[in-house]
């Protein structure tokens, strides 16, 4: 999460933080792509099951 902003009241500080956001999400929000860049992400993205990468992050992490 991105700080937004920072006041202070007294001896107390305030932050507001921007909504979290994952790294593809903040990557297509800068506007730094190629279309065929974006594309190929998305093809990618969709196709990601991240129940699957758990177990597969589990499994080369603890192996039995």
């Amino acid at each position: 999460m991105k700080l937004v902003s920072k006041t202070r009241h007294g001896a107390s500080t305030h932050r507001v933080y921007d909504t979290a956001q994952t790294p593809y999400q903040r990557v297509l929000k800068s506007d730094i792509l190629i279309e065929t860049t974006e594309a190929q992400l998305a093809s990618t993205y969709a196709h990601l099951n991240p129940v699957r990468l758990l177990k597969q992050i589990d499994d080369l992490t603890f192996p039995n």
